[in-house]
C-alpha cells in the first residue's frame, strides 16, 4: 500500500508498493491468464469457470500461496489503475477466504476513486472489522472519512469529523517512517481542516525524507484556495 492511494489523493501508485512475488514461473503464467469474466468484474462476483480455474491453482500451489499471489497481483493492478483486473483478483481472494480484509479494502479504495464515498466507507469499515491493527488501513479509512466530512455544510459537524480523522493520524505517527505516504495524507487533512501551519510542517518533514510530494502540494494549494478534498478528487 508506499503507494499513495489512487482514489483518495490521486497519487499514483497507491498504498502498496508491491511486486508480483510468485513461487514459480509456472504460477506467474497461470496467475496472469485472463478470463472473459475478468474484464467485467463486480465486487465479490466470480463465475463458475473462474472458480474452477482458481481451484486448479490451489491444487498445485496450495491455498495460502495462491491467496498471497492473488493479493500481490490485485494490488499491482490497483497501483497501475487497472481496476477491472484488480477487482477480479480481489474476488478470487474472497472466494478462497471470506474473512480476508484485502478485498474489502481494495473495493473501498476503488469506490473512493469513483467518488462513491459512502459505499467506500462501508467496505473500508468491513476490512477494518477484520483487521483493526493495520495502520495503513486505519489511515485509509480515516482519510476517506475526511473526504466525506469535506462535503458537510454544517461547519461545526465538519470540524468534529475532521478532528476524528486527525486524531487517528496523530496516533499513527510512528508508522510514518515505514509508510511515508501517511504523512502526506495527514498534511492534506490538516489543510482541509484549516490548519495550514500543521500541514506545512508535515510537508517540511516529508521533504526531509525525500518523499514525492508534488501532488500533495497541489492538493493543499487547492484546499487553501477554498476547495475541498471531495472536489479535488471528483471534479
Amino acid at each position: 500500500m508506499t503507494h499513495h492511494l489512487i482514489p483518495i489523493t490521486k497519487h499514483l501508485p497507491t498504498i502498496f508498493a508491491v511486486t508480483i512475488c510468485c513461487t514459480s514461473s509456472q504460477f506467474t503464467q497461470k496467475l496472469n491468464q485472463r478470463h472473459p469474466s475478468d474484464m467485467k468484474s463486480d465486487f465479490g462476483i466470480i463465475t463458475t469457470a473462474t472458480k474452477a480455474y482458481v481451484d486448479s491453482i490451489v491444487q498445485i500451489f496450495g491455498k495460502d500461496s495462491t491467496i498471497n499471489n492473488f493479493k500481490n497481483d490485485a494490488w499491482y493492478f490497483y497501483q497501475v489503475g487497472d481496476f477491472g483486473h484488480a477487482i477480479s483478483r480481489f474476488n478470487r481472494i474472497l472466494y478462497l477466504d471470506s474473512l480476508n480484509p484485502n478485498p474489502f479494502w481494495g473495493y473501498g479504495l476503488i469506490l473512493s476513486s469513483r467518488c462513491k464515498t459512502d459505499s467506500a466507507i462501508l467496505y473500508l469499515n468491513k476490512a477494518f472489522g477484520i483487521d483493526s491493527t493495520n495502520a495503513r488501513l486505519r489511515c485509509d479509512l480515516a482519510y476517506t472519512l475526511a473526504v466525506k466530512a469535506s462535503t458537510i455544510s454544517d461547519s461545526l459537524i465538519k470540524i468534529k469529523e475532521y478532528d476524528k480523522s486527525i486524531a487517528e493520524f496523530r496516533n499513527r505517527q510512528y508508522d510514518f517512517e515505514h509508510y511515508p505516504v501517511l504523512r502526506l495524507q495527514f498534511a492534506e487533512i490538516l489543510a482541509a481542516a484549516g490548519d495550514s501551519t500543521g500541514a506545512n510542517e508535515q510537508l517540511a518533514l516529508a521533504k526531509k525524507t525525500k518523499q514525492r510530494i508534488d501532488n500533495a502540494i497541489k492538493i493543499i494549494k487547492h484546499l487553501q484556495q477554498g476547495g475541498t478534498l471531495h472536489s479535488y478528487i471528483c471534479d
